[in-house]
């Protein structure tokens, strides 16, 4: 790490304790640090942070067959584990993290500091957010998500002792295809889900509802904490032939414990 990606971290750090009234150094060291940050960087990222949060809708549920029929032919699907724990928003400028906010758009981005998985700099320009979950691996759905609703609570988080993992499935408003947006995820060094894609319509329906059976026998996502499944189209502008609305987002469904016949 060079001089100003370590001077930026500090800054973010001492600014975000500051505001929770943990500050740890002096105002004169504060400002020193920004003076230090600011001659070496004068237009660094940081300084143009957006405190502004975004409330994240959730995942609709309902008949698979309704949500399937609506489909032009020959699209492909994705298929990912519904985690269960914690949704989160991250927010990079010209690739650092200067925020992060919760489900309602409560400001969380001291906490995410001490989430080991999360990178700090990305290589990406611009403003880009990182939709994801905050989840323990390795545990029930239940302590899953207790544990990271626990780590956003808490007053220290920097002295949590909780494995507390946070899994991105989504660049807002960027790629074409879920496939491409999770790989270029994975090589900005943010953890990714485990994914199946089915890509032949006439064989889509049966391997969904294969796939649904296995989860619901253990057999498929165990390595995740997971309530359901997902089902996405791989290409992303097909979301738009569902409906808008202000709770869930567009052209996905969960499917939980049973399977919803049309």
């Amino acid at each position: 790490m060079d001089r100003i990606q370590e001077l930026a971290g500090q800054y973010l750090l001492n600014s975000e304790l500051y505001r929770a009234g943990l500050a740890r150094i002096t105002d004169q060291e504060f400002n020193q640090l920004e003076q230090e940050l600011k001659t070496l960087s004068p237009n660094h990222p940081v300084f143009k942070k957006v405190d502004e949060g975004c409330v994240l809708k959730g995942i609709g549920t309902g008949s698979f067959d309704n949500w399937y029929n609506r489909l032009p032919e020959n699209e492909s699907l994705m298929i990912q584990p519904k985690i269960d724990g914690i949704a989160m928003m991250l927010r990079y400028v010209d690739g650092a993290l200067v925020a992060a906010f919760n489900r309602v758009g409560k400001d969380k981005t001291y906490h995410m500091r001490f989430i080991h998985n999360i990178p700090q700099f990305i290589a990406m320009e611009g403003t880009v957010h990182v939709r994801g979950e905050l989840y323990a691996p390795r545990e029930s759905p239940s302590t899953s998500q207790r544990l990271a609703a626990g780590h956003i609570r808490k007053k220290s988080p920097e002295s949590s002792e909780d494995d507390i993992h946070f899994c991105a499935f989504e660049m807002v408003n960027l790629c074409s295809f879920e496939t491409e947006q999770l790989m270029d995820l994975a090589s900005l060094g943010f953890e990714i889900p485990s994914f199946s894609v089915a890509d032949k319509k006439k064989q889509n329906r049966n391997y969904i509802k294969e796939c649904h059976e296995l989860w619901l026998d253990s057999r498929l996502f165990g390595d995740y904490p997971t309530d359901g499944i997902v089902i996405k189209t791989n290409n992303k502008s097909l979301q738009r032939l569902y409906d808008f609305n202000s709770k869930t987002q567009q052209g996905l469904i969960a499917l939980k414990d049973y399977w919803m016949e049309d």
